[in-house]
C-alpha cells in the first residue's frame, strides 16, 4: 500500500525538523511491505527554511490559504488520491520508537483496512476511568465537515 505520512507545519521549523529526523531515522530501519512517503503541508508561504525541509522529506507542498484548516483540507482535495492512506501528524509530534517500529505498527494498523477520518481536532476530558466528555472544537471551518473519504 502506499501511505503518506503528512506532517502539517506553521512557523514551527525547528520541531518540524526534529520529528522529520525521527520518521527518516524510523524509515531507514524499516523492512516491511507498505510504500511510506513523507510529506510536508507547510502554511508558511515564506518559510526561510524551505530548502533544509525538502531534503528531509519526499514532498513539501504549500497551503494556497492560511491556517490548519485550509492546511488539511488542500491536501486532502488536492493530492489524497495519490496514497491508499494518510496518516496526519504535526510538526510538534514525536515520532521515536521504542522497541517497535513505528512502522511495523502503523502496518498492523493498515491489515485492518479500516478508515478514520477527522478532521477537528477535540477539547476532550476524562470525566471519569470509563467517560471522555467533548468539550468542543478548536476548528470551525464548515468545509472540513463536508469532505469525507473512505480508504483514505
Amino acid at each position: 500500500m502506499k501511505v503518506c505520512i503528512l506532517v502539517l507545519t506553521y512557523k514551527r521549523n525547528p520541531q518540524l525538523l526534529r520529528v522529520l529526523s525521527q520518521v527518516a531515522q524510523n524509515r531507514a530501519s524499516y523492512s516491511g511491505g507498505n510504500q511510506y512517503s513523507v510529506w510536508v503541508a507547510d502554511s508558511d508561504m515564506l518559510n526561510p527554511e524551505t530548502a533544509n525541509i525538502e531534503t528531509k522529506c519526499d514532498r513539501r507542498i504549500v497551503n494556497p490559504g492560511v491556517g490548519f484548516d485550509g492546511n488539511i483540507l488542500n491536501y486532502f482535495k488536492s493530492y489524497s488520491h495519490e496514497f491508499d492512506f494518510t496518516l496526519t501528524i504535526s510538526d510538534d509530534d514525536l515520532f521515536s520508537s521504542g522497541q517497535v517500529n513505528p512502522f511495523s505498527v502503523l502496518d498492523l494498523a493498515l491489515e485492518s483496512r479500516k478508515s478514520i477520518v477527522l478532521f477537528n481536532h477535540y477539547d476532550c476530558h476524562l470525566s471519569d476511568s470509563k467517560n471522555v466528555e467533548i468539550l468542543g472544537r478548536y476548528y470551525n471551518d464548515s468545509a472540513l465537515g463536508n469532505l469525507w473519504a473512505t480508504g483514505g
